[in-house]
């Protein structure tokens, strides 16, 4: 009785183990079924959607039959989504239109001989960046210039690769003064892969003006440049080399770099001296507390306000030189100090920068007080 009721139970949780896996099974079939139901659906939404814009895409072109007015039409409005947009599917959508349907007027446009439908296609690559259309942009980028020359530049950089960032740092070097830092705005908000890439650039070219234009990108971030690297353009002959040179000491500190700036209070162009003041007290140099009290001496009334400044910056230190420079008989060096201590440190830099932007082209600055 004994034997027979332990094989009633062993043969009773056998089933129902039996049942439980079936009944798991069925739970894992019918979530999985729903699961692809639900990728069907959406598959099949995004098919009638892609379907529907594109089919009013060529209802319009019928009645329309212009040459590239669809691109026109419809990339201005893809840019405006796209800003406000941020969705998996989305990007599948646009690189449909832009890609497929748009294709031949894109190409069309980039082959034209007139630079707003050039400008246009730019506008579309610079949403949707292929490979087909790479060779085309390269070729705007290096012998085009003004607006069509920027908006090739933007959407080189997209790409991500080292031919493109060459390109824009050469175009950097060909610019005028005054023009490149549009370019060179478009590599400093870049990705740290681009940054990368110029640094290679700047160790491998031999062209002094090409060095100096990825100087003026590697200069704004720290962890690329060391001081031996700088030495070349620290002590060039032109001061608006210069000027890159000891700039870019600010985010490439040591002691070597202190010793530069503390020299460079004495330089012949008041714009470096200035410049010099103005690292010293970011890099919060208190070796410099004596060099800066006695620049504040100086015939340049902006190389006394760096240097006042900076010395607000170093602490008790910095504080007692200017509270005694506050009782300079000089009214120049008392006026200096007592505006200085009316502000707090930070207060006056955020001003500063408005009327002395330190990253900016010595001879823009030179240009505006002149």
């Amino acid at each position: 009785m004994t034997d027979y009721l332990l094989i009633k139970i062993v043969y009773f949780e056998y089933i129902s183990l039996a049942v439980m896996l079936v009944l798991c099974i069925s739970l894992l079939f019918t979530l999985e079924l729903l699961k692809r139901k639900k990728e069907w659906k959406g598959q099949f939404l995004s098919q009638m959607i892609l379907q529907m814009i594109t089919k009013k895409i060529d209802v319009f072109y019928h009645f329309v039959p212009k040459p590239f007015v669809k691109a026109k039409l419809l990339i201005p409005e893809i840019i405006k989504i796209d800003n406000i947009l941020s969705d998996s599917y989305w990007d599948y959508l646009k690189q449909e239109i832009v890609t497929i349907h748009l294709r031949e007027e894109m190409l069309k446009l980039l082959h034209s001989t007139f630079w707003i439908n050039k400008y246009t296609a730019l506008l579309g690559i610079s949403v949707c960046p292929t490979e087909e259309y790479l060779p085309l942009t390269i070729k705007i980028l290096s012998k085009k210039h003004g607006l069509l020359n920027l908006a090739a530049t933007k959407c080189a950089l997209l790409y991500g690769i080292s031919l493109t960032t060459k390109e824009t740092i050469n175009k950097i070097a060909k610019e005028p003064l005054r023009s490149q830092f549009l370019y060179r705005d478009l590599i400093i908000n870049a990705t740290f892969e681009i940054y990368e890439q110029t640094y290679a650039y700047f160790q491998e070219t031999k062209d002094f003006e090409n060095k100096l234009a990825c100087l003026k990108i590697l200069s704004l971030r720290t962890g690329f440049l060391s001081y031996d690297e700088l030495t070349p353009f620290i002590h060039h002959e032109s001061f608006e080399v210069r000027w890159w040179g000891l700039r870019a000491l600010e985010n490439t500190p040591c002691k070597e770099g202190v010793e530069t700036l503390i020299n460079a209070l004495k330089d012949s162009e008041w714009i470096i001296r200035a410049l010099a003041a103005h690292i010293l007290g970011m890099l919060r140099a208190k070796q410099s507390i004596e060099n800066l009290q006695e620049s504040l001496g100086d015939e340049h009334y902006f190389v006394k306000l760096m240097s006042a400044h900076s010395l607000s910056g170093l602490g008790k230190d910095g504080e007692k030189i200017l509270e005694l420079e506050m009782k300079n008989p000089n009214p120049n060096i008392r006026g200096t100090c007592q505006l200085v201590q009316t502000f707090s440190y930070e207060s006056l830099q955020h001003s500063l920068q408005k009327i002395f932007p330190i990253n900016q082209d010595p001879l823009i600055i030179l240009g505006a007080f002149l």
